[in-house]
């Protein structure tokens, strides 16, 4: 019988994998728990067929493996989704076999219909030799195929000939093609494959592996765009990926075949703050090949939950709150378009099988079923507010906190702001990544990088302090952050897409969603409040709570509440 699809191919990283980031450079600060008045209820996930709002909605803007969620996904308006074709499910027995079910029951073939239909891209993600094809068998599906040296179109180059038949099969459906998963991760104890090892093979083969899928997939569709592995950077902040492009630009020396790939791709988990710099520097590494024109896409981004009620789990690994959950999905999407990336998208859209095989519960659909239907985290909440803001929104600036010294993104904590703008709009994002730790002791030290900022004996920034943006902490880390404004009134967002107007001589409280696991409001918490007086916003912002970072323990995981201010401009705005 035809495999049909399972995915048991994990084609993201979890929280062992996130363990792996002791190197991490940005811990993030967290707001508390789940939800309560104001913040959306935990819903039913929508079940009836619908079409997306391509008005309203940015194709820039895709959720991972969207269509066991179908309609789901485009009530929140998700533009795009990566579908995994197996090679070891498709072509089970050998080159000449095909199994046409590997999505469905019902056919692959009516799975990527339906999707193009409801106004979806499909992106195909090619990976996982089958027994017949491996150069190690015990390697399983992360072995190096056989026969890759040899040229595209021999017959014998399984590999080429299984990239070019799907694009050949797939040409004007599918137009994008990424290859691979996550090969930078290394292998396990003694050389064993670890839990998310799906690359045995040396930078070398990868490379050779993209550039005869690269041949034989613009053979079989000139239209067809090639996209690297997902590099999910906090293993080696990119050290692999350096090397792949390298290895890349020496195989093509005059570019006459574009580097074998026409887009970059990152895996970018945890540590929002860092992502501007992550996706800066790639560019660079693209440009300093003569590449500049490459796109650059985030494929995976999310942090898991450890408080929903189908899969709880412990307060550690970096796991957040759901409530926080929807907070980084903020601070990740307002980052990733500043940076200019090309395309997002959040890891995934269903928890499914995922969870019982063990695996990180990072679905914005997950598997508790409420009335007959499967329940939408905060977070999905969040994703459908946040294609809406955003659609348009073409780069900006950013400025990174203050606090904790770091030799990659410069600052671990404090105030991080975003601007970015959209046709009539200037879009300011800001948040605060300090959090208060209560085990403050003497004596304190100092560091030349943050002057005037003191630091007790377990490097703990001591509160209250001012850091050198001006911005005030008390001692429970809420920051007092001013910022001109540049109307007279503006529309103030919470992280739900919960609005109020703003005019010049007000106050007013933003709502807050702050609860402890079990869903009761946190005691003691002020609200968050926002004035605009003398054409000078002044905002009162939470730092986080949980604390959750094994590389960084002075640091909460994500930030507080994040606050955005939308204030109209009469046409392209400059971001400043």
């Amino acid at each position: 019988m035809a495999r049909q699809y399972h995915p048991r191919q994990r084609c993201g990283r979890g929280v062992a994998a996130v363990a792996a980031a002791l190197l991490l450079a940005a811990g993030a600060l967290v707001a508390p728990a789940s939800a309560h008045a104001g913040a959306p209820a935990a819903a039913p996930a929508g079940t009836q067929a619908s079409r997306i709002n391509r008005a309203a909605t940015d194709a820039r803007f895709g959720v991972d493996e969207a269509f066991p969620q179908a309609a789901t996904a485009d009530a929140l308006g998700v533009r795009w989704t990566r579908v995994p074709f197996i090679w070891d499910y498709v072509q089970p027995t050998g080159p000449a076999s095909y199994n046409p079910f590997v999505l469905s029951s019902h056919g692959s073939d009516a799975v990527i219909d339906s999707e193009i239909a409801q106004g979806r891209t499909p992106v195909g993600l090619l990976l996982g030799t089958p027994a017949w094809a491996r150069q190690n068998k015990a390697w399983g599906e992360a072995s190096v195929p056989v026969n890759i040296d040899l040229p595209w179109n021999d017959p014998k180059n399984y590999w080429a000939a299984y990239c070019y038949t799907m694009a050949k099969h797939y040409a004007g459906k599918i137009d994008q093609w990424i290859i691979w998963n996550e090969v930078s991760i290394p292998t396990g104890t003694n050389g064993q494959a670890g839990q998310w090892t799906q690359w045995r093979g040396t930078p070398a083969q990868y490379a050779r592996l993209l550039q005869v899928a690269y041949q034989a997939i613009h053979a079989a569709n000139s239209s067809a765009q090639v996209v690297l592995y997902g590099d999910p950077y906090w293993y080696d902040h990119g050290a692999y990926l350096s090397h792949i492009l390298d290895l890349l630009a020496k195989a093509d020396p005059t570019n006459r075949d574009h580097g074998y790939f026409d887009a970059a791709n990152l895996h970018l988990y945890i540590g929002a703050p860092s992502f501007y710099w992550i996706i800066s520097d790639l560019r660079a590494k693209l440009r300093a090949h003569g590449w500049s024109t490459k796109q650059v896409w985030v494929s995976e981004t999310n942090v898991e939950p450890y408080d929903d009620p189908s899969h709880r789990e412990p307060v550690d690994q970096f796991r957040v709150t759901m409530d926080e959950q929807a907070g980084f999905l903020v601070d990740a999407f307002a980052t990733d378009i500043a940076a200019r990336a090309d395309r997002i998208e959040v890891y995934r859209m269903f928890d499914g099988k995922e969870t019982t095989d063990g695996l990180a519960a990072l679905g914005l659909v997950s598997n508790r079923v409420v009335k007959g239907q499967h329940v939408l985290r905060p977070a999905g909440r969040t994703f459908k507010f946040l294609v809406s803001l955003l659609k348009g929104a073409a780069g900006g600036t950013y400025t990174k906190g203050e606090l904790y010294p770091d030799p990659y993104s410069g600052g671990k904590a404090g105030v991080f702001k975003v601007v970015t703008t959209t046709p009539g709009a200037r879009i300011t994002v800001f948040y605060n990544q300090l959090g208060a730790h209560p085990s403050y002791t003497a004596p304190y030290h100092t560091d030349p990088a943050t002057p005037g900022v003191r630091y007790d004996a377990k490097d703990f920034v001591v509160l209250p302090l001012r850091d050198a943006q001006g911005v005030r902490y008390d001692r429970n880390a809420t920051a007092t952050y001013t910022l001109a404004a540049r109307a007279t009134q503006a529309t103030i967002y919470d992280k739900y897409g919960n609005a109020l107007t703003l005019k010049e001589g007000q106050t007013k409280a933003i709502n807050t969603h702050d609860t402890t696991p079990n869903g009761t409001p946190v005691a003691g918490l002020a609200r968050t409040t926002i004035s605009l007086r003398h054409g000078v916003y002044t905002v009162q912002l939470r730092g986080g709570r949980t604390y959750s970072n094994p590389a960084d323990p002075r640091i909460p995981t994500v930030g507080g509440d994040p606050v955005i201010i939308v204030e109209p401009t009469g046409g392209h705005g400059a971001a400043r």
